[in-house]
């Protein structure tokens, strides 16, 4: 009987244990963040978008995401300002480079190509430095990206654009 109960309860703390592991591997395995950026101005453009990325961490140091952008561009042209539209979609790479318990910082790379409707057509390459879990207490917290984004213009009369960009944003 002794036995019996020993073995339940090695079996039982072994069991838990497995569990929490197996939680805690499933929630770090996939990310979800939303962020808004403002774009520097350039060739008469001045890119700003609100972006959500979807992603898995590969590896502790690597994760793959998709990408979709609300985009908003002022345009000065002929002395008046406007507004451009578009949704760009695509992806990109991060290499975690900083993992400590409540830092995490990563070299991001994408790739976003505007949809057929858009304003301005164009391919956005952008290079980043993101961090997060500043202050993370629970699942949710502050994102902050700094970066640089070419702008491949495809629309005629629009020049190429390049920019730096701050972001600021949630990552679950």
């Amino acid at each position: 009987m002794l036995l019996e109960l020993l073995a339940l309860m090695l079996f039982g703390v072994t069991n838990v244990t497995a569990q929490e592991n197996d939680e805690k591997k499933v929630n770090d395995l996939w990310f979800v963040d939303g962020n808004a950026f403002l774009g520097t101005k350039h060739n008469q453009l001045e890119p700003h978008a609100f972006a959500i990325d979807a992603g898995f961490n590969i590896a502790s140091w690597l994760q793959a995401y998709g990408r979709i952008e609300r985009e908003y561009t002022k345009f000065k042209h002929d002395g008046m300002k406007e507004w451009m539209e578009g949704i760009n979609l695509g992806g990109g790479v991060g290499l975690v480079f900083s993992e400590e318990e409540d830092f995490r910082c990563a070299i991001r790379l994408a790739v976003v190509n505007s949809l057929n409707k858009a304003d301005w057509q164009h391919t956005v390459y952008q290079v980043s430095l993101a961090s997060w879990d500043l202050l993370r207490r629970r699942d949710t917290a502050p994102f902050v990206e700094l970066g640089y984004r070419y702008n491949k213009s495809h629309s005629r009369g629009i020049s190429d654009c390049s920019s730096m960009f701050f972001a600021l944003g949630l990552i679950f």
